[in-house]
């Protein structure tokens, strides 16, 4: 008896510990338009953020601000959104890109950056589950 209660005990303890629940905050979030030499200096400042890179031609970046205007409405999370262009005017080359995010392909690209250091990265449109996803995995809408 007193190891099926040890076991049991262990069970609800490795089952309570490993949970990803946590408090959400379903108050609106917002995407905030930033130049992409502001995404490279708040990661080289070592701030924490989530990042998603665009170009103004990319109809799948169009796509995911579509779905991010809803499902803002009740997520708080806030995603900086940086053009692909450097401060004259110029596209960023995906060579030039992939110097400071490593696994970046293509627009749109997700990353969270936790303190300066990619934590988890998404390239291409993200369907609202999927980005709900991302954000319960990474607990970008936290109740603080």
């Amino acid at each position: 008896m007193k190891k099926i209660l040890i076991c049991g005990f262990a069970l609800l303890m490795l089952v309570s510990g490993c949970s990803k629940s946590y408090e959400r905050d379903d108050s609106a979030g917002e995407v905030r338009y930033i130049n992409y030499s502001d995404a490279l200096k708040m990661k080289k400042e070592n701030k924490t953020f989530l990042l998603m890179l665009t170009m103004p031609t990319c109809s799948h970046c169009r796509d995911m601000e579509e779905m991010l205007e809803t499902y803002l409405l009740n997520h708080h999370v806030i995603v900086y959104n940086a053009a692909m262009i450097d401060d004259e005017g110029k596209e960023i080359s995906t060579e030039e890109a992939q110097q400071v995010f490593l696994q970046f392909s293509g627009t749109p690209d997700i990353n969270y950056i936790k303190k300066g250091v990619i934590e988890d990265h998404f390239s291409g449109f993200m369907s609202k589950d999927k980005f709900d996803e991302f954000v319960t995995d990474n607990q970008l809408d936290k109740k603080k």
